[in-house]
């Protein structure tokens, strides 16, 4: 299996919103991303 790793592109803005706040529902996720689903949802679609 072949990865490619790459900067987000600003017209993808919206799915990584949306994995991000996918990945935030893990028990884990404040440990890991050091913030909270709610604080990541409550970010204003200028910042994704």
């Amino acid at each position: 299996m072949n990865h490619e790793i790459r900067a987000v592109r600003p017209e993808e803005w919206e799915k990584a919103r949306e994995l991000r706040l996918l990945g935030l529902q893990d028990p884990a996720a404040p440990i890991a991303f050091l913030e909270t689903y709610e604080q990541s949802l409550a970010r204003p679609d200028s910042f994704w």
